[in-house]
């Protein structure tokens, strides 16, 4: 009786030990970290050229502050 609660008793230690490995490996390699926009200077374009990459909306509110 006495070797049945040890096998018992050493399989639960196994048990837990490989659980709580399984969560700590889980995270083996750490998130990447965020892209960021590092172009901080403004676009230097004419009006043609925003004429031409926005549409005639975009470019009444963005560029003529058309509200």
């Amino acid at each position: 009786m006495k070797k049945i609660h040890s096998v018992l008793l050493a399989v639960i230690i196994l048990f837990i030990a490989s659980c709580s490995n399984a969560q700590s490996t889980s995270k083996k390699y750490p998130d990447p970290p965020m892209a960021t926009n590092k172009a901080s200077y403004p676009l230097q374009l004419s009006d043609a050229e925003w004429k031409v990459r926005l549409t005639a909306e975009q470019y009444n509110i963005l560029r003529q502050e058309g509200t």
